[in-house]
């Protein structure tokens, strides 16, 4: 998928994305940092779409993760902060 994103094939990309998304709910449940990631990884190409909506909800279910098990100060958490603060400006 991100080779597909390098590449600037989005639609590609995100099809594979959510295909992973789908795969590590079914295997790991929502509570876990695989499908954090995803959801990450799907608001970026939803941003690079310009569609802010959908890239806000994937990043806010990452950030929601990050920062319930990982806390406020570490990486993960700041940086999905910044990218809420970018989709919602």
């Amino acid at each position: 998928a991100m080779v597909y994103k390098g590449l600037r094939k989005l639609r590609e990309a995100l099809e594979l994305l959510e295909l992973a998304l789908k795969s590590n709910l079914k295997n790991f449940g929502i509570n876990h940092s695989n499908v954090a990631m995803n959801h990450w990884n799907i608001a970026t190409i939803y941003f690079d779409l310009g569609n802010k909506l959908e890239a806000r909800i994937q990043l806010q279910m990452a950030y929601d993760f990050f920062l319930k098990n990982f806390g406020p100060d570490h990486p993960h958490t700041m940086g999905t902060e910044d990218w809420l603060y970018i989709v919602e400006s």
